[in-house]
C-alpha cells in the first residue's frame, strides 16, 4: 500500500484535498468526550472557506522560504501532510496529519523525516500535540521526541472550546 506513496511539495490545486484531509483527520483525532468536544465543535473550525483555500494557495506558492509543507500522495491523491517552520530559538513541526487508512504504514515517518531534513540539524525542534492523542505522542516518542512538560498550552476552537496540548522536543545530535 505504501509502495506508490510519494512525498513531495504540494502544488497549486492540492489545496482542496489538503482542506479535506485536515477536516477528516481533525474529526477522527480531536472529538473527545472528556473535553466535551464533539463533531459540531470540530466543524466550527474553518477548513475550506474561500479565504482558507486562498491561504493554502499562498503557502503553496511561497513554500520553502521560512515555512515548509510536504504532502504524501497515493495515486496523485493527498493522503498526508506535514508542516515545518524555521524559528529563531527552536525550529517547529506545525502539524502532521495522515488519513486513517494510511496510518501505521510509514507515511507519517516519511513526512516527519522530510520536514526534519528541511529544518536542518542546527537547532532543536519543538512541536505540540493534544495531550489525549496517545497515537501521536507515541509516534513522536518513537521518532526521538521527548515530552517536555505536563499539558499547559491549549488549542482553542472557534466556538471557544479548548483542549490541552503538550510540548515535545527533538534534541538534534549536533546540539547534544
Amino acid at each position: 500500500m505504501t509502495a506508490n506513496i510519494k512525498i513531495t511539495k504540494p502544488v497549486l490545486g492540492d489545496e482542496n484535498e489538503i482542506a479535506s484531509l485536515l477536516k477528516e483527520t481533525w474529526l477522527t483525532t480531536y472529538v473527545n468526550k472528556k473535553y466535551r468536544i464533539g463533531k459540531k465543535d470540530i466543524l466550527s473550525k474553518d477548513f475550506d472557506s474561500k479565504k482558507k483555500l486562498a491561504k493554502w494557495r499562498k503557502a503553496i506558492v511561497s513554500n520553502g522560504k521560512c515555512d515548509y509543507i510536504c504532502v504524501a500522495k497515493s495515486d496523485k491523491k493527498v493522503i498526508g501532510i506535514c508542516t515545518a517552520k524555521k524559528e529563531k530559538v527552536k525550529n517547529k513541526i506545525g502539524a502532521i496529519y495522515v488519513l486513517t487508512a494510511y496510518q501505521r504504514k510509514g507515511v507519517g515517518k516519511k513526512l516527519l523525516t522530510r520536514c526534519v531534513q528541511w529544518l536542518g540539524a542546527d537547532k532543536d525542534i519543538k512541536l505540540r500535540a493534544a495531550s489525549f492523542n496517545r497515537k501521536a505522542i507515541n509516534f513522536y516518542v518513537k521518532n526521538g521526541f521527548s515530552i517536555l512538560d505536563k499539558p499547559f498550552y491549549y488549542k482553542e476552537l472557534p466556538n471557544g472550546k479548548k483542549f490541552p496540548l503538550i510540548e515535545m522536543e527533538l534534541i538534534q545530535k549536533s546540539q547534544k
